[in-house]
């Protein structure tokens, strides 16, 4: 389960690149459908951790299949101090 590869935008999520041969038996470009189709046991999702972890689904291959992206925090000058701003900037990051 995973994007329409067609539609995708960002390189750094070709699921060729992370797993070679693999065609998606789903597609969606939306994240929330993925979530519920392997949710619901269509079949296995690639899907951000944040997600996954509300859902009580788990994490199968965490040493073959690893895809970290890079995120941009992007804010207008003036709100750089605004303290939601600065909490988040200040955050852990997480990856699991």
């Amino acid at each position: 389960i995973f994007y329409i590869e067609s539609m995708l935008q960002v390189g750094d999520l070709d699921i060729e690149r992370h797993l070679p041969g693999i065609t998606p038996a789903f597609s969606s470009t939306n994240v929330f459908a993925q979530l519920e189709a392997t949710r619901l046991g269509a079949g296995i999702g690639v899907l951000p951790a944040f997600l996954t972890h509300r859902s009580g689904l788990r994490r199968l291959l965490p040493h073959e299949v690893d895809i970290r992206l890079p995120i941009t925090l992007a804010v207008r000058r003036e709100a750089v101090s605004h303290p939601a701003v600065r909490a988040v900037r200040a955050a852990p990051v997480s990856y699991t």
